[in-house]
């Protein structure tokens, strides 16, 4: 009996336990929904990669508001089914998007995709029902017509809405018919469950001409071991905005990296390091001593180019339909000149790239902000996110063919978060994955996703382009997840981790076991 007293007293207070865990659960979901909801539309217009993070992690809670399920299911209806993007099934989809959903929603805002009314804009692909004639122009890339619903060109104006980008363009006032007078591509049978490994592809035999051609594979570093430096010298946030910018190799960071001062570059040599990393990027700033430096020390430096062209600058990528080409072109003639002066920028004096520079990312996580629902929306998302990636390594090839760069040139990048890809056609569930196989469809068939490219961006990938991906995963699980996929399907092009900090194991250990894999 007193055993089963004893035993009877523990299930009660288990018991009551229990039911005081289901009701502070219940609390913890409430304010989770409250939170979502609050800041659902705050989420798609993220500027950072942090808070496009946020935003995906918030999203990943069982736990969701009544409109954010709906919107969800606005977007799985009209994302899931679509698997490519020739100008057959993008004229089938303008169809549909193009249908104006205001006629019912009087004043407020609309989704083309599902027709539903919004009291206010949850999604950046939404129609202000009270500026539906005012939309902004499209033309920036395209060389003939240009959708305002969409940002897609396109070669005819199959409808009366679309804009003209092109005084040489013509085009008819009378009403023209739902189906095109002229035949529209046939759409493929259909799309290969994986995309095509690089043993089956066939290689161009030439460049563009004035193409720079990528350096030999055997003067890289076999194996990057690098650090991402960002010194930002403050103990805490506080202050943080009174920083003018954060590009470090600037001659004002010199006191940090520099020999007579911190020696930053040379601590990390002796580290075992081969491989920095940096992220602000302003081409205003000379940058040759830092890769004098870098260089001195044994080290490849990896620039990046900033957030500004893509989302922060007046004109940004944004406003061009994800077409980079213009904006990022100017930046990088900066980077290769330099700015009032005289061999201070990524060339030496007789053209040739600095031999301190191993490679350039050309945009950092860009699946979280080109655009921000690139990896949960609808396929519009993922093709405009890739339409910006190959619109400016096109800008970049074409900025070194200007200046006229000499011998061998650096490879590129496009450093992926470690997010699955919903929308993506290839490798949905495979985090970074599905959108390195896109980008790959996309240097490869530029037509597809709404670019006509002024390089040969297929022989630029296949010689000159790294991928990469950022991840707070150990190295334990990135075999299964990426790696061994990787491993079958991109033989031919190399691959980096470009950030790599997982915080929950013991780091010494973990770091020789990735180097390993």
């Amino acid at each position: 009996l007193p055993i089963s007293s004893r035993l009877l007293s523990c299930v009660k207070r288990f018991s009551m336990s229990v039911a005081m865990a289901v009701r502070l659960g219940a609390l913890l979901i409430v304010a989770a929904v409250a939170q979502d909801h609050l800041e659902l539309a705050v989420d798609d217009e993220c500027a950072s990669s942090q808070c496009a993070l946020s935003a995906l992690q918030r999203r990943g809670r069982q736990a969701s508001t009544a409109i954010n399920e709906e919107i969800l299911a606005d977007e799985d209806a009209a994302g899931d089914d679509v698997d490519d993007i020739d100008e057959a099934i993008a004229l089938a989809q303008e169809e549909a998007e193009s249908a104006s959903c205001c006629g019912r929603c009087g004043g407020r805002f609309c989704s083309p995709k599902s027709g539903r009314c919004y009291d206010k804009a949850w999604r950046t692909y939404f129609l202000s029902c009270s500026e539906a004639t005012s939309q902004a122009n499209c033309c920036g890339g395209c060389n003939a017509f240009c959708s305002p619903s969409s940002g897609r060109c396109y070669n005819v104006k199959y409808r009366d809405y679309f804009q003209t980008c092109s005084s040489s363009s013509t085009s008819t006032s009378q009403p023209i018919p739902v189906a095109p007078a002229t035949p529209a591509p046939a759409v493929p049978a259909a799309v290969p469950s994986k995309p095509v490994p690089d043993t089956q592809l066939t290689p161009s035999s030439t460049a563009a001409p004035g193409q720079v051609q990528g350096r030999a594979w055997s003067s890289k570093a076999p194996t990057i071991k690098g650090i991402c430096y960002g010194p930002v010298p403050l103990k805490s946030p506080k202050g943080g905005s009174m920083l003018h910018e954060d590009d470090w190799m600037a001659p004002a960071a010199k006191p940090m990296w520099g020999e007579r001062g911190r020696a930053d570059l040379k601590v990390i040599s002796a580290m075992g390091a081969n491989f920095v990393r940096l992220y602000g990027n302003d081409p205003n700033n000379a940058h040759t001593e830092f890769l004098d430096e870098a260089h001195r020390n044994g080290l490849q430096v990896a620039p990046g180019m900033s957030d500004h062209p893509y989302t922060q600058m007046a004109g940004s990528c944004k406003t061009t339909g994800y077409n980079c080409y213009s904006q990022v072109k100017e930046l990088y003639l900066q980077n290769l000149q330099g700015v009032n002066c005289s061999s201070c920028g990524f060339l030496t004096k007789d053209k040739s790239y600095h031999p301190g520079l191993g490679y350039f990312s050309i945009i950092n996580e860009p699946d979280l902000k080109a655009p921000p629902t690139a990896t949960i929306g609808g396929f519009d998302g993922i093709a405009q996110m890739c339409r910006a990636i190959i619109s400016a390594f096109d800008a970049i090839l074409d900025a070194e063919k200007e200046v006229g760069v000499q011998g061998a040139g650096i490879n590129f990048t496009a450093t992926f978060s470690f997010a699955v890809c919903k929308p993506c056609t290839w490798f949905k569930k495979n985090p970074a994955l599905g959108q390195m196989a896109q980008l790959k469809d996309a240097m490869n068939n530029p037509q597809k996703y709404g670019y006509t490219p002024r390089n040969n961006l297929a022989e630029a990938y296949r010689t000159r382009w790294t991928n990469s991906f950022n991840t707070q995963n150990k190295a334990g699980d990135l075999p299964k997840m990426i790696l061994q996929d990787y491993e079958t399907w991109f033989t031919a092009t190399p691959v980096y981790i470009a950030e790599y900090h997982s915080t929950y194991v013991n780091e010494t250990s973990d770091v020789k076991q990735i180097l390993d894999i």
